[in-house]
């Protein structure tokens, strides 16, 4: 009884008398279930807040919150949740959700009003901002979530670069930064992850619009926890929710919660759940560009003799263009080219050739008025450039009807005069972009109705035009065009030893993925042989299409490898195809490692997996 009593006058204490700065703690309280507990604590002037898991009550938050941060110009300073309001609330909406408003009003030249609701589903948290006034504030800086997260010592950390990366959490001594930029390579989903033998925390921003965002990953050096932080540039606001939650396991169970928010949730999940047949049926993928359209049908009728099955073939330089010169004038086409597409598909190859999905060369700007003021602003008077190969490109912003009519007045030639059964979108997976005109029908900045809806507004009247009749795919493999583009060129895939399959464990069975690089001296290298054999082994128990292979060093050695794994493939194809990829299973005795060279973009990388 003495012990109750003494707890019950602890807590009188630390709710209602000043703490030792000078700041009243007015309310500490709580919403709960059986999975997780999210504690707040309500001072005179801002909230802090706690979050537990019930397993092994690990606060997965690390020291004072931040929650969001801003930059106010009129004062020069930053402006988050711990303190310096005029007037916070914590309103309980029911026992499980909690909303907190932010109110600050100093003067006429800064008025900021902030209100995210948390609202616990299962074992997660979901933070959603309601309400997001900040007049006299920088548009660069905003920032939600704002997090000092916990640093699982010995443990892991897992991030959405390329198909998911899983290693070892840094050193307390360390300074690491990572940085996503999404949706492109580097943030091809939107799920992170800590992970030690005790606790596991998930962490994603549950948000299906493809709004361009960067989140950063930042370790500082001598710190015990580790700093999340989201940016929403130019005039966008936060949207969706931000979850995290005590989701026990490692980064495969995270990528499985992930799939199950996105199947009950994610509208770019409904949209289309049956794939596209004319690529999924595709054997395997050979990439080629010829000096001479028949110097390419004579490759592929050699690769015809030793393949079975129907052969994709992704073609650069049918143009008479050089590459990366001129674009977007792709015509005239280099002679015979029609006649070969032709030829291909009487051998049961499909023809999928490239076009850049994103670029001009400001060369060809007289034969395309308006090119210009149509084009991606890097400041609102300013159009974005950049060079390649010496020469002055820019992007078309795909919100504005003549970038729009661009690419359709491409595809279409293509599709109708040249009888191709795919077309190839270089760079708009891979990437993103900023726009900050003024006089463009989005929001300047990132905006959700800015680079990723512009873009699924040109593939989704392309596929009302088309049906699945004719496929389009895309450097990369961003989760927003999932549903719109019907696979994705994952050449740079599994370069390293810490990539991990995440991708295809969410999305695997929804869409398309084929390529590892392998260009025409991968196997003039030492151990190129063996490397050939890792990453075509590895793409096929992760359910991927085999090849996108420069093939004109395959000798019959090379061929026969590629044959015994598409014969496995198409023995089990409804598996690679439709199934869900499944936990690796664990290897009981020491079978030792394998290592090679993976030569990737031209220069030596030595890769060392598990045999």
């Amino acid at each position: 009884m003495r012990i109750m009593k003494f707890l019950i006058w602890i807590s009188f204490f630390l709710n209602f008398v000043p703490n030792l700065y000078g700041r009243t703690v007015f309310v500490q309280n709580r919403i709960e279930n059986e999975n997780v507990e999210l504690k707040w604590i309500q001072t005179s002037d801002g909230i802090q807040l706690q979050f537990f898991g019930r397993t092994d009550h690990r606060n997965v938050f690390s020291g004072s919150q931040p929650f969001f941060e801003m930059h106010a110009d009129s004062s020069n300073s930053t402006i988050d949740a711990r303190s310096g309001w005029s007037e916070v609330r914590a309103t309980l909406d029911s026992k499980e959700r909690v909303t907190f408003d932010f109110i600050k009003n100093e003067d006429d030249q800064l008025k900021v009003h902030i209100s995210v609701r948390a609202s616990l589903e299962g074992k997660l948290v979901l933070f959603t901002p309601l309400k997001w006034v900040c007049d006299g504030c920088s548009a660069k800086d905003r920032q939600f979530p704002k997090f000092n997260l916990w640093r699982p010592d010995g443990g892991s950390w897992h991030y959405p670069s390329l198909s998911g990366v899983s290693e070892p959490v840094p050193e307390v001594s360390s300074h690491v930064v990572k940085v996503f930029s999404y949706p492109s390579f580097f943030a091809s989903y939107q799920m992170w992850g800590l992970v030690s033998k005790s606790s596991s925390f998930y962490l994603a921003h549950h948000e299906s619009k493809g709004a361009g965002k960067t989140t950063v990953l930042d370790k500082l050096p001598g710190a015990d926890h580790i700093v999340f932080k989201t940016y929403w540039g130019g005039s966008s606001l936060p949207i969706g929710d931000f979850a995290v939650g005590a989701v026990q396991g490692d980064w495969y169970d995270h990528a499985k919660e992930y799939k199950n928010w996105l199947k009950t949730t994610s509208p770019v999940w409904k949209m289309n759940q049956s794939s596209n047949s004319s690529i999924e049926n595709i054997n395997y993928w050979v990439v080629e560009g010829c000096a001479k359209i028949r110097d390419c049908v004579d490759l592929l009728k050699k690769v015809r003799s030793k393949i079975s099955g129907r052969i994709g073939f992704h073609w650069y330089g049918w143009h008479q263009i050089p590459f990366d010169t001129n674009y977007p004038r792709y015509f005239p086409e280099k002679a015979g080219f029609k006649e070969a597409v032709k030829e291909l598909q009487d051998m049961n190859i499909a023809v999928m050739p490239y076009i850049n999905g994103q670029l001009w060369d400001h060369n060809v700007a007289p034969e395309y008025p308006g090119c210009f003021e149509n084009s991606i602003y890097s400041s609102k008077d300013e159009v974005s450039k950049f060079s390649i190969n010496q020469r002055p490109y820019s992007s078309g912003c795909p919100t504005t009807r003549w970038w729009q009519n661009t690419i359709h007045t491409l595809v279409d030639r293509l599709v109708n005069e040249y009888k191709v059964d795919g077309v190839y979108f270089d760079s708009v997976a891979a990437g993103y972009g900023t726009c900050m005109a003024e006089h463009h029908s989005h929001q300047p900045g990132w905006g959700p109705d800015f680079y990723s809806q512009g873009y699924m507004k040109i593939l989704n009247d392309l596929k009302l035009k088309y049906g699945a009749k004719i496929f389009f795919t895309s450097e990369g493999a961003a989760e927003p065009y999932i549903g719109w583009f019907d696979g994705f060129l994952t050449w740079n895939f599994g370069m390293h030893d810490k990539f991990k399959p995440i991708f295809h464990t969410i999305y695997g069975s929804y869409t398309s993925l084929f390529g590892r690089f392998h260009d025409n001296r991968s196997l003039t290298i030492p151990g190129g042989f063996k490397a050939l054999q890792m990453k075509t082994a590895q793409a096929l128990v992760f359910g991927e299409e085999i090849g996108w292979h420069y093939v004109k060093e395959f000798t019959d050695r090379e061929f026969e490898l590629i044959a015994n794994v598409l014969k496995i493939r198409n023995d089990y194809r409804s598996y690679f195809s439709h199934g869900q990829l499944e936990r690796s299973p664990t290897i009981l005795d020491d079978v030792g490692k394998v290592t090679s060279n993976f030569w990737t973009m031209y220069q030596d990388n030595i890769v060392t997996y598990s045999s």
